[in-house]
């Protein structure tokens, strides 16, 4: 038998999931003498890791050799996953099906190998790669290939709003008891209304990532959103992609406030998105409307104008497109923020009540390259988003701006001189006749359109805009004939203070 060797290699370089701090190989040879055997090799994990990974590989699976794994900590049993994985990870929060999560303890670790096959006369090489990381990235571990889950750039739709039982979703048990309820059936009742993508954003938690880790390789059309709703005494907000803690700690007795907050969503490369801003805050809904004085508005990435429970709670009055109101005034201070929505569901197998919206209802939908975490946060970033309150898949609704020549998407931004013209083109498919194009400018500024009507399935509508040569911004929505709000679009900009978006 050869003997096992271990070679440590430090990468001392900015820790991601890309870039381990130290590498660890741990390889040897086995023949059939370790036949119904365990093996046991020590490795050395520094301070300050907060995730690891093992790869296993060997070369004699062509002659039935099998080899099991399992991790042992400095103070006890890890887990043990048999020979079906071969990669594995453990993090502070969640980990490979089979292992505990929680803190890496620094210290000796134990790679343990069984051997419940092996057959006489031969040998096999093994190796084991262990990678230690100073800091988690969930997305890499989510989608470690980085492969798309759909490829192609087009129109992604999803809900970016939802509880669980690992915060306050409930549902009826078998036997008709209220119980907190299961990820799985948020999930696949995303999956009955044809959705890309789905965040669960269980309150101020971490809990539900590990199901999320379990549930995504079997949801394989569906990209699954690791998220958590940051509850607040003075409002709350969305955390998209975030793999570590966030303390949402803040008021005058912590020393922490939003802008705190921000910057560590910022340091995690997460996506941030105030919710449901016009709701009142009380008894009835304690913190949800936004309160939070001196925030940096430049930091914010999102604001869920439209959600699916305010939306039930007003029951189609004026007061239900507050969010709406609260975002536009935003934009008129020449800060660009992408208008999102979410069902913000806390029971699937409910349609709807008093506070309650279908998952999927209403439906984010976003432009983007692929369907991969990365990609869809670039999306939302450039604003080319739009919001279907209906549920009706087929529905679309774009906004492009052509000007010298060129083609501006929703979100994008031109510069334009006073006194030039810019065509804007409204794009509607999906649309019932008698539905009608609004057409939405700066300080909630009304454009006439020569006909706002809706006359075909797949209709588009021209407007010619002369620049006044300042900041400006134009946006649509359509509506049915009885004035609710169907579709709900994002701006394109004119003359935004400081250029182009980062």
């Amino acid at each position: 038998m050869k003997r096992a060797l271990i070679v440590a290699l430090l990468v001392f370089s900015c820790a991601s999931a890309e870039s381990p701090f130290q590498e660890i190989v741990i390889d040897g040879t086995i023949s059939y003498q370790h036949h119904q055997t365990y093996l046991e090799h020590s490795f050395e994990v520094p301070p300050g890791i907060e995730s690891l990974t093992v790869d296993l590989e060997h070369d004699g699976k062509d002659h039935r050799t099998v080899i099991d794994v399992g991790l042992v900590d400095p103070e006890g049993f890890r887990g043990w996953t048999g020979s079906n994985k071969s990669h594995i990870v453990i993090s502070s929060f969640d980990s490979t099906l089979g292992y505990r999560g929680g803190p890496i303890l620094s210290g000796t670790w134990t790679l343990l190998l069984g051997i419940p096959n092996i057959r006489e006369n031969v040998e096999t090489d093994y190796k084991a790669t262990i990678r230690l990381y100073q800091h988690y990235d969930l997305a890499s571990t989510l989608n470690p290939g980085g492969d798309p889950i759909l490829a192609g750039a087009r129109w992604y739709r999803g809900d970016l709003h939802t509880h669980t039982g690992h915060s306050d979703g409930y549902c009826l048990s078998e036997k008709g008891v209220a119980v907190p309820c299961p990820v799985h059936l948020t999930v696949e009742a995303a999956a009955a209304a044809n959705l890309d993508f789905l965040a669960i954003t269980d309150h101020n938690s971490l809990s539900h990532h590990q199901s999320i880790r379990e549930l995504q390789p079997y949801y394989d059309r569906m990209l699954l959103v690791p998220g958590r709703e940051i509850t607040t005494f003075f409002g709350h907000a969305n955390v998209f992609g975030a793999s570590g803690f966030i303390d949402y700690r803040i008021g005058p007795t912590t020393e922490r406030g939003i802008n705190n907050l921000l910057a560590d969503v910022g340091e995690q490369g997460a996506l941030f998105s105030i919710n449901h801003p016009a709701l009142p805050s009380g008894e009835s809904c304690m913190g949800c409307g936004w309160q939070l004085p001196s925030v940096d508005f430049r930091s914010v990435d999102a604001i869920e104008v439209v959600n699916g429970g305010a939306s039930e709670f007003w029951r189609g009055s004026s007061r239900s497109e507050g969010g709406i109101e609260f975002w536009q005034s935003i934009l008129d201070q020449g800060i660009r923020i992408t208008a999102i929505g979410g069902s913000d569901n806390h029971d699937p197998k409910l349609t709807s009540d008093a506070r309650q919206s279908p998952v999927g209802v209403p439906a984010t939908v976003v432009y983007a390259d692929g369907l991969t975490q990365a990609s869809l946060f670039a999306g939302i970033r450039s604003g080319r988003v739009y919001v279907d309150l209906s549920g009706d898949v087929g529905r679309v609704l774009d906004l492009k701006a052509f000007f010298r020549g060129s083609t501006v998407n929703m979100g994008g931004n031109l510069l334009v001189r006073r006194g030039e013209k810019v065509a804007l083109e409204i794009r509607v498919v999906g649309g019932s006749p008698g539905d009608r194009v609004v057409l939405i400018a700066e300080e909630g500024k009304i454009l006439k359109l020569q006909d706002a009507r809706i006359n075909s399935p797949d209709e588009t509508k021209m407007y010619v805009l002369e620049s006044d040569g300042g900041y400006q911004w134009v946006r649509a929505n359509v509506r049915s004939p009885d004035g609710r709000l169907l579709l709900l679009s994002n701006p394109i900009y004119f003359n935004v203070p400081g250029g182009e978006k980062e």
